[in-house]
């Protein structure tokens, strides 16, 4: 779900400045693009602070950024000191780890490293199996103010939530500044509350997963809410004849296959939607539809391929939210 992330460059627009105006900045963080949209009834003007946000997010938590915290956790054989922001995320990412019965884990760096240097001719199982000794949440643990290593080849990639969990900082930096009409995008994981210029609610498209053109599939309604969208169906490299997709099985090591193509996840929180949705693409469409109904605090739409199309499953509390 990256481009090579850099610090921040941004490219941004504040062209209205007079009373209960709509505001947008956009520009380019974490590897991906981002949007913010809200309503103004003075005029405010965000923009340093909101950069703030992101560059922090990004020097905690890019693996792209050699300088970066995580970067430096990885290179280190034994851990790092943490900031409360680093900590939260971690105890964050424990939760959804048993929360999704081990299917979202941040530690699968040493796999994904693997995956990225094979040779598309070549597949070589012993490597995965050698890789997946290094992955697990069990090989950190916390002392003090430290996330100490308890295997020096164990890294973490927070790829799965990152941006998710900067959608929710920026959030509350806004809400607490009195802003009640927003939309935050980053890199496709969304925030929505209050109404837009039109005066309607705001609405955030779900992608047709279909290779090498975009069409929207479905549309919500959202207020107060997160919304975060995985697939394999874009982002896939090629492996002995294979499609090999960017979402790992923990468990296994090798990609999920699934006759899912897409999972979109609704929460109050953007870092669960994220997180969730990477993990929820582990799963068959059954399993899915089992754990929306057992997990009140989210609500699912299932892309899946069934008889040579695709169909739509959507959690019957979205009925009242969702278009098409």
């Amino acid at each position: 779900m990256r481009l090579i992330s850099i610090l921040l460059i941004c490219v941004y627009l504040f062209s209205c400045q007079s009373a209960d105006q709509y505001l947008v900045y956009y520009g380019e963080a974490q590897g991906t693009t981002f949007s913010i949209k809200y309503r103004s009834s003075q005029g405010e003007n965000f923009k340093p602070e909101i950069d703030s946000i992101l560059a922090l997010m990004d020097h905690l938590f890019s693996g792209y950024i050699s300088t970066s915290l995580v970067s430096e956790l990885n290179s280190s054989g034994k851990g790092i000191l943490m900031d409360d922001r680093f900590k939260d995320l971690w105890e964050k990412c424990w939760e959804l780890n048993i929360k999704s019965d081990g299917f979202f884990d941040p530690t699968l760096a040493p796999l994904l490293e693997v995956y990225k240097k094979m040779d598309k001719d070549q597949f070589d199982s012993s490597l995965i199996f050698r890789a997946l000794e290094s992955t697990g949440m069990q090989l950190f643990s916390i002392i003090g103010d430290s996330l100490v290593k308890k295997n020096v080849s164990a890294k973490l990639d927070f790829d799965g939530v990152a941006q998710g969990y900067t959608v929710d900082i920026i959030r509350d930096f806004m809400l607490n500044n009195g802003i009640s009409d927003l939309l935050i995008e980053i890199g496709g994981e969304v925030y929505a509350i209050g109404k837009n210029d039109k005066g309607e609610n705001w609405t955030i498209g779900i992608d047709k997963p279909v290779a090498g053109e975009r069409k929207l599939i479905a549309k919500i309604r959202a207020d107060g809410m997160s919304l975060a969208t995985s697939g394999n169906y874009r982002k896939f490299r090629e492996i002995e004849g294979k499609n090999v997709g960017h979402i790992m099985n923990p468990k296994t090591g090798f990609p999920a296959y699934t006759n899912v193509l897409s999972v979109s996840v609704i929460s109050k929180e953007c870092y669960y939607a994220d997180a969730m949705a990477t993990a929820l693409m582990n799963l068959d469409s059954e399993e899915i539809r089992a754990f929306d109904n057992d997990n009140a605090d989210i609500s699912v739409v299932i892309v899946e391929f069934i008889n040579g199309d695709t169909t739509l499953y959507v959690s019957p509390e979205l009925s009242n939210y969702i278009s098409y």
